[in-house]
């Protein structure tokens, strides 16, 4: 197995080594082998942990102290974070479906769980500005973020 990693950091060098890796590698290696895999993953391990702890800390903290919602009886309780994340997640991420074989032969498709760890960082992203939005609408006031000296 061969793995090629490059860094990039603008469209112009993903261009270049894109078709780079293509004249060189892919085309080469497909003709005589037929098949391999190209994987894109972005490179920022720091965004993605500081999107996560930003849903994780302030805003759902905010979102369960500061809101209740009314239960079966009417009586307007609090959620826990864990009850608002899922709440949450099945609100406004995307819905994800499978196929899948049954033991008789016949092909279905089954909705996934919604998952907050199975999306990539840009729908992350989106997801937790849309939380923020329609909590700030719900009256959720969030704190301010203290700023470094610097």
């Amino acid at each position: 197995m061969t793995t090629i990693a490059r860094h990039i950091t603008s469209p112009r060098q993903a261009h270049g080594v894109m078709n780079l890796m293509y004249q060189e590698v892919i085309k080469p290696y497909t003709q005589a082998h037929g098949h391999g895999v190209l994987i894109w993953q972005t490179a920022s391990d720091y965004r993605r942990h500081q999107l996560r702890k930003m849903f994780h800390g302030p805003v759902l903290t905010a979102i369960a102290e500061q809101l209740l919602l009314p239960d079966s009886t009417g009586k307007k309780v609090r959620w826990t974070k864990a009850a608002w994340k899922k709440a949450l997640s099945q609100e406004f991420l995307p819905a994800r479906f499978e196929e899948y074989t049954t033991p008789a032969g016949e092909i279905k498709v089954r909705e996934l769980r919604a998952s907050t760890e199975a999306v990539d960082d840009d729908t992350f992203a989106d997801f937790v500005l849309e939380v923020t939005a329609w909590a700030a609408n719900e009256g959720v006031q969030f704190p301010e973020e203290e700023q470094e000296d610097t």
